[in-house]
């Protein structure tokens, strides 16, 4: 009986803890588009961009592209604008889970995609691996990883 006022309180301590715990838990999503919400310029930009994502993806990736996913500017990789370029690029890792560095070197155009393409050069620690393609105007991230590579999860 005592051991069960002492547990049983526990639990309920834990359990609240966890709930409350979770509910504060923001995607990485949600923090950088809050904090780019916050200043005046990039919210303008922001918010032109989504206007202009008004295109669906095709399993996660741009309808009607071709080539190599990722790493033609035929084929980039969609996503839900700057904030979820970012994402993208924050959880990107090697096949061996190494963390990626990357750095934008412009952008480009393609005849099939009806947007700008960022040119994003890939790195681990410090050797340049690969250029990738992204296109900031879709409604969602893609869920694929560029062969080569793996996502984390944003939670």
């Amino acid at each position: 009986m005592i051991l069960i006022a002492i547990v049983l309180p526990l639990v309920a301590f834990v359990a609240y803890i966890y709930t409350w715990h979770k509910k504060k838990r923001k995607s990485l999503y949600n923090q950088l588009n809050n904090l780019i919400d916050q200043n005046p310029r990039y919210k303008l930009m922001k918010d032109a961009m989504e206007i202009m994502a008004q295109n669906e993806t095709s399993d996660d990736k741009v309808p009607g592209a071709y080539g190599e996913f990722g790493y033609d500017a035929t084929n980039p990789i969609p996503t839900k604008g700057i904030p979820g370029r970012m994402a993208y690029l924050a959880t990107l890792r090697t096949e061996d889970g190494v963390k990626v560095e990357y750095s934008r070197k412009g952008h480009t155009r393609s005849e099939n995609v009806n947007h700008p393409i960022d040119m994003y050069e890939i790195r681990e620690n410090g050797e340049r691996i690969c250029m990738l393609y992204l296109c900031p105007y879709y409604k969602e991230n893609s869920a694929i990883a560029p062969k080569g590579f793996k996502l984390l999860s944003t939670e």
